[in-house]
Parts: structure tokens; C-alpha cells; sequence
């Protein structure tokens, strides 16, 4: 009986968040996705760094982005690098992007072959229910790795959306405020990705596999919520986001 309810778990909010390892909803642990990424990830930081002093000093605004295929990364006059491929791919950012009351940033992997980075955007919100920071959706639906698709950078910042990163329907994903300390706990001293005062929460990942989370500064993400005590309701309706939830859908 209990396998055909939704399973759920709430990380509480945490002021920094580096699990520096797979967040595998099937709970097998996979650390070599964290692994080839962190290692792939010299050459973004490389590319991070080039941006980020004018990131720090002036971000050019740009209007939300819907990417559906691979034509979508030319029309979009998003892309400010890269080819798409798994070894230089797509890099989209730095840009400043509202949300509008909807989704600053989607991206729908179904019909996907290339690869992408969304770096160091800076995502504000209005703080209505129909806000979301970044979507994505359907990355590598089969399971398997065929395209590098990741958030990154210390300039990234989501705040005062509903939910600040939405991954759903998918696997081998990578979110990384690229803060994680290389010595030990906390962040490291060139600073970290923000997730700040989302309405429901700061990550919310739901039917997904093998995503890695890392490097994150994270604070006020999520409201409290009043337990069912009557009925027990395991509902998806009454389980907030809060800092990380991680949620499978019942197995048919």
C-alpha cells in the first residue's frame, strides 16, 4: 500500500547546500555523475570567470526563454558561446531575466540533442504561485546520458519566485552554484550561488534520477506548513519544498 503513494522528502533550508554528490531519486548512488562534471566544469569556470566581473558590475536584461529544440538555441539570441556539443556546450548567461508572473527560463529536453549551460543568470520573481526561476524538463528522458544540461555559477541567483529551480522527468542534470568549498564544509572564498526567499522553495526535483546538486547558498525559501494530523494526507498538496524536496510519482 505504501508504494502507491507519491514518495516524498523535504530537506529543511539550509544556509549553504554542497551535497558534492548524486541526488538519485531511485537511491542508487551514482557519484560519477558529480565526478565527470566537476571535472568537465574546469572549462566553465574558466569561461564563469570571463564573465564575472561584468556579471558583478551590469548584467544586460533579456526576456524569458523557452527552449524546445535545437533551433530554439539559434532564435533565442540567447547563447553567448560554445556549440552545443557535449564538449563545448551551449553557454546561455549571463543575463538578467523576470520571471513575469511565469517561467524565466524552460527548457524541454524531449526532443533535444544539444547541450547546454545556463550560467550565471540573475532571476527575479514576483513572488506569485505561477513563478518559477528555471524549468527543465524531459533531460534525458531515456534514462541515459545523451546531452550535458546544467545550472551554473557563483552569479547565479534566483529569488523571490515560487519555486527557484523545477526538475522534473528527468536524469544526469547538474545544479551547481559552483561554491562547494575544496577543502571542506561550507563554501569557498570566491562565493556561491543564491536560492533566496522562493515562496514554496529553492529546488524542487520530481520524477527525476542521477541530478547533482552542489555549491549552493541558500536562505527564507518555503513557508511553513501545518501538518495533516486528521487525516494523514500523504497528498502531494501538502508537502512544501522548502529547501530540497525530492519527489518520485507512484509506479504504475
Amino acid at each position: 500500500m505504501f508504494d502507491s503513494m507519491p514518495h516524498a522528502i523535504t530537506l529543511p533550508i539550509y544556509s549553504i547546500l554542497d551535497f558534492g554528490k548524486v541526488v538519485d531519486l531511485n537511491w542508487r548512488p551514482s557519484v560519477e555523475v558529480c565526478k565527470r562534471t566537476i571535472t568537465r566544469l574546469g572549462l566553465l569556470a574558466s569561461i564563469s570567470l570571463l564573465f564575472q566581473f561584468a556579471s558583478a558590475q551590469n548584467v544586460n536584461s533579456h526576456s524569458r526563454i523557452t527552449l524546445q529544440s535545437n533551433s530554439d538555441f539559434t532564435n533565442c539570441a540567447c547563447v553567448t558561446s560554445g556549440m552545443g556539443t557535449q564538449a563545448n556546450p551551449y553557454v546561455i548567461g549571463p543575463w538578467a531575466i523576470k520571471t513575469g508572473g511565469g517561467v524565466a527560463v524552460s527548457v524541454d529536453g524531449t526532443s533535444l540533442t544539444a547541450s547546454f549551460v545556463l550560467s550565471n543568470l540573475k532571476i527575479s520573481g514576483t513572488s506569485k504561485g505561477t513563478d518559477t526561476g528555471i524549468v527543465m524538463n524531459h533531460i534525458n528522458p531515456n534514462g541515459t546520458q545523451t546531452i550535458i544540461a546544467e545550472v551554473y555559477g557563483t552569479q547565479t541567483s534566483i529569488q523571490n519566485a515560487n519555486i527557484g529551480i523545477l526538475v522534473e522527468n528527468s536524469s544526469y542534470a547538474v545544479l551547481d552554484g559552483a561554491g562547494a568549498n575544496p577543502n571542506g564544509p561550507g563554501i569557498g572564498s570566491k562565493g556561491a550561488g543564491t536560492l533566496n526567499g522562493n515562496t514554496s522553495g529553492a529546488v524542487d526535483m520530481e520524477n527525476s534520477s542521477h541530478v547533482c546538486v552542489r555549491g549552493w547558498q541558500l536562505s527564507a525559501n518555503g513557508l511553513d506548513h501545518d501538518p495533516d494530523y486528521v487525516a494523514f494526507d500523504p497528498a502531494v498538496r501538502n508537502w512544501g519544498v522548502g529547501g530540497v524536496r525530492l519527489l518520485k510519482s507512484p509506479v504504475p
